[in-house]
């Protein structure tokens, strides 16, 4: 249904290009006639728009009638019904309306444009895609970017070789140093058509400039400094792309995520109150009945394939390290109220541990609006005062993303010298600690690597007003994280 109403909006957006925009702007229908044409393109949209909310609020209904069967399917679905009212789908439908009855056929296409790319995003996020293909072209940026580092390393070899080597050797090794050049312009030309293919036309053209450079003639110092040249203005062209996309794919991250999220306490909300009837009926009949007894147990099957998911949703927030790593916190605790389910414990500790995953879900989603909102802040100061982009922002966003979860880490961190101390209490104590020292060591060793992923880029700071306080910030964040140095 998706699918038919892309197609009928592709259709009617086709329409209006054509035929309402010539009609309007070089008329050669009657004056009526223009009028019954724009106002049946306008009952058309509205259509369109209604079969969009109807089909947004079947997704929520039938996520609930599966929320216990089928509760992977069930996140899915009321996922997109959530992305549907983020993403502002239905008022974009009624703005076209609007457009269209003032005639402003401009604006009108443009909207449907906007409509058209949001149910191609909803179309694939309900078929479990990434609509946008994001991490496939950051992996590709990054192996470019690699690659040019590996070429540009290998040029400095090459020149300083040409600078110690006295003529006399230089002529000696001719054949064999004209040959490393010809290798290297080679890969660089390899190089230069991967970066067309990504469409980097400005990174291309500079690394095509630094091969015309390596096959020219002459071999000297002087020419490879121009090729490295090249390559650095390359360099920074690519890395400001591939940080750009890095930006671009957390914030799509942090949306999925925040669908979830709100997905997520919705379900462990509905299996709470599931707990909390069964132990209502255990308590009033004294024991349960065989049927009440598999509900426990299918309770415990559904709680096990909500904590599923998580799991399997961590593993995509590869840009989000702070929030892969709480999130699978979350999964953790699923599975203890799943255990406990099984054992048929349906007590205060069982009911705890429910209402602690729903704490979890909540202070993760709190923290994550507020990431997206310095994300947007860094985004917005980084431009100029004209709303311009400043050419820093993608850095700047990239720097706020690690700043942000820095921040999270900091705080897990004091979380665990908080553990780590209560554990020693009770053992100087004579009692069982909550968490054993393995346990913590082995948390520990995460957030180190954490924090090791988080370390920002030192090259190409952003403006020192986007981020007055930087060293300062990044210097309180690592005092708490005992990151292992190296001598």
């Amino acid at each position: 249904r998706l699918a038919e109403l892309e197609a009928d909006q592709r259709t009617l957006s086709q329409r209006c290009q054509d035929g309402v925009a010539m009609q309007v702007l070089q008329p050669t229908l009657k004056p009526l006639e223009q009028q019954q044409l724009l106002e049946e393109a306008i009952r058309e949209q509205r259509r369109l728009a209604s079969r969009l909310a109807n089909f947004v609020r079947e997704l929520s209904q039938i996520a609930k009638r599966l929320a216990d069967q089928e509760p992977a399917l069930a996140i899915r679905l009321r996922e997109t019904s959530q992305q549907a009212d983020s993403l502002g789908t239905q008022a974009n439908m009624q703005l076209a309306v609007e457009h269209l009855r003032s005639k402003r056929i401009g604006r009108a296409s443009a909207t449907q444009q906007r409509v058209l790319e949001d149910l191609k995003k909803l179309r694939m996020l309900l078929a479990g895609r990434d609509p946008t293909n994001q991490r496939e072209r950051l992996t590709e940026l990054n192996q470019a970017e690699r690659q040019l580092q590996r070429l540009r390393r290998e040029l400095e070899g090459l020149q300083r070789k040409l600078e110690q080597l006295s003529p006399a050797e230089k002529e000696r090794q001719l054949q064999r140093l004209r040959l490393e050049r010809e290798e290297l312009a080679k890969r660089n030309q390899q190089l230069t058509r991967k970066l067309e293919k990504l469409s980097l036309p400005k990174a291309a053209q500079l690394t095509s400039e630094a091969t015309k450079q390596l096959l020219r003639a002459n071999l000297d110092s002087e020419t490879t400094k121009q090729a490295l040249k090249k390559l650095d203005e390359a360099q920074r062209a690519l890395t400001t792309e591939r940080r750009k996309q890095q930006a671009a794919l957390a914030q799509l991250q942090m949306a999925q995520l925040d669908a979830k999220l709100k997905s997520l306490v919705e379900l462990q909300h509905s299996i709470v109150e599931e707990i909390l009837r069964l132990d209502q009926l255990r308590t009033k009949q004294g024991q349960l009945s065989i049927p009440q007894q598999q509900s426990v147990l299918q309770l415990a099957d559904r709680q096990g394939f909500v904590g599923d998911e998580v799991l399997v949703h961590a593993q995509t927030l590869e840009s989000l390290p702070v929030f892969k790593f709480l999130l699978s916190r979350v999964a953790d605790t699923m599975q203890a109220v799943e255990q406990q389910l099984r054992r048929h414990q349906l007590g205060k500790s069982t009911q705890n541990s429910a209402n602690a995953v729903i704490e979890q879900l909540s202070q993760l989603l709190d923290s994550l609006q507020k990431e997206q909102q310095a994300m947007d802040q860094a985004k917005q100061e980084s431009r100029g005062g004209g709303g311009q982009d400043s050419g820093d922002t993608p850095q700047a966003q990239t720097l706020q993303l690690a700043l942000g979860q820095l921040k999270l880490l900091r705080t897990l961190q004091t979380e665990l010298q908080q553990q780590t101390q209560a554990m020693e209490r009770a053992i100087a104590t004579g009692q069982q600690p909550k968490h054993t020292a393995s346990e913590l060591a082995d948390r520990q060793q995460a957030l180190t690597e954490i924090a090791e992923q988080l370390v920002p880029e030192p090259a190409d700071p952003p403006r020192e007003e986007s981020f007055p306080n930087l060293e300062q910030e990044l210097e309180q964040s690592f005092d708490h994280l005992l990151i292992p140095t190296t001598e």
